[in-house]
C-alpha cells in the first residue's frame, strides 16, 4: 500500500519565513496541507534535545496524520533557538481499516521501517510511503494494577472526553492496550499526542503528560480536560 508523507518545519523560502509544511508527496492537495499545518508544533517540551514525540489525529472524515516530531539541529535564523521537525504519514481510509485502526500498529511498523526519521535531506517533493499488508507489532504486557484506572479511561474516551494521562513512561503501549476496548467511531475520531504542550490549535483528545505543574493543571482544566495518574 502507498501512503503520502509530509514535512513541516521551519524555513524560508522567499518571502515565506518561519514553520510551514516544507515537502509532501503528491497526493497532499491544499486542503490537506492546511489541516496538517494545524496539528503540527513549533515547540517541543524543555528537556531531552534527542526526545521523539508522536501524535495522531484525524484529517476530516476520509484521512488521518500519524506524526514523529522532533529536534532537527539549529534553526536557520541563526538566533540559537532549535529547528523543530514534524513527518507526518497521511493514511487513507483503506490504510486505517487494513491496521485495525488502530494507531499503535501503524507507529510500529513505520518505526520497523525506519520511516519519519530525520532525513540527511530532502526535496519539496517526496516520495510515497510503502506500507505493507499487515502490521509489524507485538503486543505490550499490561503494566499491574492499572486494569481499573484503564478501564475508566476508556470509558471517558467512549463519551468523547479529553482526557490527560499523567506520569507513564511507555504512553504507546497504553494506545495498544486501550484501543482494541474502544468503538470503531471512537478510534476514528481519536487523536492523542506522547508529550506536545497544550494548544488551541492542536485539541488532542489524549495528552501523555510527564509530569504536571500548577500551571499546566490550570490550563487542564481551563479546557474541561479530565486529570488521570497513571502512577
Amino acid at each position: 500500500m502507498q501512503i503520502d508523507q509530509a514535512i513541516f518545519t521551519s524555513s524560508q523560502r522567499g518571502r515565506i519565513q518561519g514553520y510551514q509544511l516544507v515537502a509532501k508527496s503528491t497526493g497532499i492537495d491544499a486542503g490537506l496541507s492546511q489541516k496538517l499545518s494545524r496539528w503540527c508544533p513549533s515547540q517541543l517540551p524543555e528537556g531531552d534535545p534527542d526526545q521523539v514525540i508522536w501524535s495522531a489525529f484525524p484529517l476530516g472524515e476520509t484521512h488521518f496524520g500519524l506524526a514523529r516530531s522532533f529536534c532537527a539541529g539549529p534553526e536557520y535564523s541563526r538566533r540559537g533557538e532549535k529547528r523543530i521537525m514534524t513527518r507526518i504519514a497521511v493514511l487513507r481510509e483503506e490504510h486505517f481499516e487494513a491496521f485495525e485502526q488502530d494507531y499503535s500498529k501503524l507507529i510500529h511498523t513505520l518505526a520497523g521501517l525506519g520511516y519519519l526519521r530525520l532525513p540527511l535531506e530532502f526535496s519539496s517533493k517526496l516520495p510515497v510511503l510503502q506500507l505493507p499488508p499487515t502490521p509489524f507489532f507485538a503486543l505490550p504486557s499490561r503494566a499491574p494494577g492499572k486494569e481499573r484506572a484503564s478501564s475508566d479511561i476508556i470509558a471517558s474516551l467512549q463519551q468523547g472526553h479529553r482526557c490527560a494521562w499523567i506520569g507513564d513512561d511507555s504512553p504507546l503501549a497504553r494506545i495498544a492496550e486501550w484501543t482494541p476496548a474502544l468503538s470503531q467511531d471512537c478510534r476514528r475520531r481519536l487523536s492523542f499526542s506522547t508529550g506536545l504542550a497544550l494548544s488551541q490549535h492542536r485539541p488532542f483528545q489524549i495528552h501523555f503528560l510527564p509530569q504536571l505543574d500548577a500551571s499546566t493543571t490550570s490550563a487542564l482544566q481551563r479546557r474541561s480536560i479530565e486529570l488521570w495518574n497513571h502512577n
